[in-house]
């Protein structure tokens, strides 16, 4: 788990307890609310690879710890336990052959980084390598002023280690290191620490409890930061092959789980965009093509031809169409370039877009200098259309009265004329290139006389 997720902040499960009946198990993590979770997976796990069919647990206390922010959970587990031992010492005494005596030096030198702690937690004995590590020697000091638990987290004490036996676990040194400089040829005081990894034994029928361990180094650069060489770490705990190596395997796989994080990043981007992209076009065909009409075409036929186009023509029995016109507008435009012309019709129109907002009305189109609008399609909405149009034009006819045009000389002002009928029409997209949402029928034709012929300032309606 360490070396395929490096950033994770794992879980710890340590046995407090046990005995015939089962174990008191204590979790510990940096996520909220697995507890649950956890009683699932011992059970599963006890079923298939222990057999363990019938197997009560119970949670005997709940706590945060704030010094770590982690959440710890206390667990009873009621089981046979078949293979429990009194101790560690009586399960040994079983051995035919025992295993002969080591002497201390030997110990020490196969595992330079152990040391030796009594019942009241002083150091009695260290590897050779601590005596160049740290301004103080750690011989007949605290433990609690030399090294620390960093993972699992606990609170060292005597009966706390006698339960920690089987249990990998890492102690961080209380201590900065004492690195080597090449320049002034001493030592001196860094921001280092020292992290060793090993398990906690007990000797024969004594208060004493070593701890066998060796540092944890991840590659060559960290090695290089402490100060150490290759020659002081232990050859036959296979630090030295990692550290030379820079765990190769690992930073492969790590560098090919980024590579695969920043593709899917980049594709999560791509699809956003895309996504982004596709409202854009819903939106400028949505201002060309009614909605109802885009949906059709979107979830129809791929293949658009002018006979597929004509499924989504409808006819309608009662519309009101407006048409607006600027009024003599080629005269007033007579002294204009094209760019000012463009500007002022502009100017016009997204007033007139802006205004119908606030009516339920479709923009049919604008050419030039007309513009058309229509209520009662493609939305049916009843009677309602009349009312809708006949106060949108009032809005218009008062709106682009006031409205100032700085690109029109002396007065700055454009006039306009409105003509409205009501009647059938019918509505469908024409065309295969630049498709657009058009009305055919009398009501088109009513309604264009009606402005044509009207005065300018006035809304001529027939219907």
């Amino acid at each position: 788990m360490r070396y395929s997720y490096p950033r994770m902040i794992h879980p710890s499960f340590i046995v407090m307890e046990e005995d015939v009946s089962g174990i008191i198990l204590k979790y510990e993590s940096v996520r909220l609310g697995f507890g649950p979770y956890v009683i699932g997976q011992i059970k599963e796990l006890a079923s298939r690879f222990f057999n363990i069919k019938t197997m009560t647990i119970t949670t005997l206390s709940y706590a945060d710890s704030d010094d770590r922010g982690t959440h710890v959970v206390t667990f009873e587990l009621k089981f046979r336990n078949l293979g429990y031992r009194d101790s560690i010492s009586g399960f040994r005494s079983h051995f035919i052959h025992p295993f002969p005596k080591m002497q201390a030096h030997t110990f020490f030198s196969i595992l330079p980084y152990s040391f030796v702690f009594d019942d009241a937690l002083v150091v009695r004995h260290c590897g050779p390598k601590f005596s160049r590590l740290f301004q103080q020697p750690i011989k007949g000091r605290p433990l609690s002023q030399s090294f620390q638990p960093k993972f699992p987290h606990f609170d060292m004490s005597f009966p706390t280690a006698l339960r920690m036996q089987d249990v990998v676990i890492e102690m961080e040194s209380v201590p900065f290191l004492l690195i080597y400089n090449p320049r002034t040829h001493a030592r001196v005081l860094s921001n280092k620490r020292l992290l060793l990894k090993g398990e906690l034994r007990q000797l024969s029928a004594t208060l004493i409890i070593y701890i066998s361990s060796t540092p944890t180094l991840s590659d060559l650069h960290e090695v290089e930061d402490i100060g150490f060489y290759l020659s002081d770490l232990p050859l036959h705990s296979g630090s030295a092959d990692l550290a030379s190596n820079g765990w190769h395997s690992y930073n492969e796989i790590f560098q090919h789980f980024q590579q695969e994080a920043e593709k899917s990043k980049q594709l999560e981007e791509l699809h956003q965009q895309q996504n982004e992209w596709r409202q854009r076009g819903d939106t400028l065909l949505g201002s060309m093509i009614p909605r109802y009409l885009l949906d059709k075409l979107k979830n129809g036929n791929d293949e658009t031809t002018s006979t597929t186009l004509l499924q989504y023509c409808e006819p309608y029995d009662e519309v009101t169409l407006m048409f607006v016109r600027l009024y003599d507008f080629t005269k007033v435009c007579a002294s204009l370039s094209a760019t000012e012309t463009l500007r002022a019709v502009s100017v016009c129109w997204s007033t007139i877009d802006s205004l119908t907002d606030y009516y339920d009305v479709l923009k049919v189109e604008n050419r030039a200098e007309e513009y058309m609008v229509a209520s009662g399609i493609p939305k049916l909405n009843g009677h309602q259309h009349a009312a809708e149009i006949s106060g949108l034009a009032l809005r218009i006819m008062r709106t682009i009265s006031a409205l100032d045009v700085p690109q029109i000389p002396s007065t700055g002002k454009l006039t306009i004329r409105i003509g409205i009928s009501t009647g059938p029409v019918v509505g469908g997209i024409v065309g295969l290139h630049l498709p657009r949402f058009c009305i055919f029928g009398d009501t088109v034709n009513t309604a264009s006389r009606m402005e044509s012929t009207g005065l300018r300032n006035i809304v001529t309606f027939f219907g």
